[in-house]
């Protein structure tokens, strides 16, 4: 596995509404872009509408420089949206989602076709959103050959069942999951409730998974290998603007240090550099400047 290994992310892309104005998102299409400006072939595979926000979608994920000859159209839903608003807390948070098309991800035969090309497969829970897009990763899954396979679980998707988690972990490589959602996964496990510690430890153990990685964007992350080591690291951050992209952008800067053959520290301090930078600015997918891009490099 390195750096140059093709990539394949399957997932959600949306437009998000903020205060600040409408922006391109999604938690699928965030991890594409934010690996593919570290430098890897990334190809995005998911649905939007056949609509004019689909093709502005797709327009801008190629800017981006996300390869998008595995994205599908549907003729009949629209492209996905979803509305942010500030809490009084000064927070960001959904407050609305249109699934929409981001759910019909279907067994296209181009798409299944391509089962065993990529090396890096990325994939997360909101696939499981509706019964089609969960069938049809599971087929594309069932027929991939070895490969690095990246699961994230976002329970607020409120798709996640135990009988997906686990046969996520028999064959994922990385999980990634939110402190505050390990609660509900130490449950649909089978699990006491766990610290982050110590839920990293037991997933890698039970699962055979390689790295897990449990996050929290104003205490940092935890990260635990299969061979038994484990790191806590802080944000380095002193002011956010916006949590959207944050866990994309860690998980972005840890692969890439993780596909470099890169210690354990080193991959968690590049995914805190990356995260913070993206945490300074609006939106799940505002670019960074190409100088602080090779500090998450160099980390």
């Amino acid at each position: 596995m390195g750096v140059k290994d093709p990539v394949l992310v399957i997932g959600d892309v949306r437009w998000d509404t903020l205060p600040s104005g409408e922006r391109l998102g999604g938690w699928a299409a965030a991890f594409a872009y934010r690996l593919a400006a570290l430098g890897h072939p990334v190809t995005f595979a998911g649905c939007i509408g056949r609509d004019a926000l689909g093709d502005r979608a797709a327009q801008e994920l190629k800017i981006l420089g996300v390869g998008t000859e595995l994205v599908q159209r549907d003729p009949t839903l629209p492209t996905s949206t979803a509305r942010i608003e500030r809490t009084e807390e000064g927070r960001f948070k959904y407050t609305s989602f249109d699934h929409a098309a981001a759910t019909q991800l279907v067994e296209h035969p181009e798409f299944m076709g391509r089962a065993d090309d990529f090396e890096v497969l990325y994939y997360n829970s909101y696939t499981h959103t509706s019964l089609v897009a969960g069938a049809t990763l599971q087929t594309f899954l069932n027929r991939c050959g070895p490969s690095f396979k990246i699961y994230d679980v976002r329970c607020e998707a409120r798709s996640v069942t135990s009988e997906a988690l686990e046969a996520a972990l028999q064959i994922s490589s990385v999980l990634r999951v939110s402190a505050e959602d390990v609660p509900s996964i130490c449950h649909l496990l089978g699990l006491p409730v766990l610290e982050p510690e110590l839920f990293c430890g037991a997933i890698t153990e039970r699962f055979g998974v390689y790295y897990c990685v449990v996050m929290d964007p104003y205490n940092g992350a935890v990260v635990s290998s299969i061979l038994g080591e484990q790191i806590s690291i802080a944000p380095h951050l002193s002011k956010i603007v916006d949590l959207l992209g944050w866990h994309e952008a860690f998980l972005a800067g840890f692969v890439h240090h993780v596909q470099k053959g890169s210690s354990l520290e080193r991959c968690a301090i590049a995914g805190v550099h990356y995260a913070d930078l993206v945490a300074s600015t609006h939106g799940a997918m505002q670019p960074c400047p190409e100088s602080e891009l090779e500090k998450v490099k160099a980390a």
